[in-house]
This record gives C-alpha cells, structure tokens and sequence, in this order.
C-alpha cells in the first residue's frame, strides 16, 4: 500500500516534468525569479485544489493558463509595472500546447526501447510486469488470472523489475548532436520507465 493519493501521482506525472516551462512563463509576467516560483506555486495551488481534477484533459496547458491568468491579474492589481512586463504579457496571447516534432520523434523513440526492453523478460516476469505496472491491476487479480500465489506475483514483478532496469540501463543510446538545446523535462520514455519501476 502507498502513501501517494492519486492526485499526487496526477500530479507527478502530468504537472511536474513541465515546472521549467511554467516557471519561463511566469517570469516573463513577473519579472522576478521569486516572483515568478511564487506564481507557479499559486497556480499549483489553484490546480490541486480543484474537484474535478480527473477531467482535465491536458493538464500541461491548464496550468500554463492558469499561470497566464493569474500573472495578468497580478500585473493588473499592482500599482507599478514595467513596461517590459506590459510587452511580455501583451505578446503572450496563446500558449503552444502541442508536442513539436522533436518531442514526438524521441517519445515514439523511447517509448520502442521500452517495448523492446519488457519483450525481452522472461514470460513470466512479462505477464507480471505488464499486468501490473502497464493494465495496472491489483496484485491478487494478476495471481488469479495467472493461477499464482500473491508472493509468487511479488517475486516475478521484482525481478521483472530489476532485469528491465538492467536491459534499459544497458542498451546504449544514440545521441545526436542537436543544433538547439532543449528545456530540460521528463520525456513520455522517463514518465514510462518511472511507472514501470516504481516500488
């Protein structure tokens, strides 16, 4: 049993691997850094605090516009602003939401390492991990569909776990030199990988 409610895991997958993006977003309202990690942090806020969180259905982008709304509702309620401030937020009229090409290339990409990484698990350990970490079933229903003991289950998730650990950290990856850096964020393969290994 686990500690995190299902909000939290919503929230780590879906909202955290972006924060340096809403974070360039907030500073061009704000201004400051500080002020910028304290519009973020509102904009958490307002998010978590909302009912009907499961039916978000891009979380990314409402929490972008939720930092656009609530840094034009600063810069309206203060009694000095900066010119800067004013341009910024008069050119920040629609925020892109959409995957680039780069984005989709190297998720589709990685997302194949990591097929090709649980085809290569024993069948066994196979079946386990994706029952457990990909159709995200209980542990009693894989032991009845797989007529197995709870611990049995246990032992071939772990070791599942472990040998995809060590087939994905073995496989060597391509790099090509890029012409343009990108923001750092956790990639669909990272946001895969971390599902199928947690503990």
């Amino acid at each position: 049993m686990t500690w995190l409610r299902d909000i939290d895991r919503w929230f780590c997958a879906e909202i955290s691997p972006y924060e340096s993006q809403y974070t360039a977003l907030a500073m061009r309202l704000t201004g400051t850094i500080d002020n910028a990690r304290d519009l973020v942090h509102d904009a958490y806020a307002q998010v978590l605090s909302q009912e009907k969180w499961r039916q978000i259905d891009n979380p990314r982008a409402y929490v972008m516009r939720t930092i656009y709304n609530l840094g034009l509702n600063s810069i309206r309620r203060a009694r000095v602003v900066s010119m800067q401030q004013l341009a910024d937020a008069d050119a920040i009229t629609q925020v892109d939401i959409s995957p680039d090409a780069f984005d989709t290339f190297s998720d589709r990409e990685e997302l194949g390492r990591v097929l090709a990484a649980v085809e290569q698990l024993p069948p066994q350990c196979r079946k386990v991990v994706v029952m457990r970490r990909i159709e995200d079933l209980p542990p009693r229903e894989v032991a009845r569909r797989l007529n197995l003991s709870l611990s049995t289950v246990e032992k071939h998730l772990a070791r599942g776990l472990v040998l995809l650990a060590d087939l994905l950290d073995a496989e060597p990856e391509v790099t090509v030199p890029l012409k343009t850096t990108r923001p750092a964020r956790m990639t669909s393969f990272q946001a895969w990988q971390s599902r199928l290994l947690r503990r």
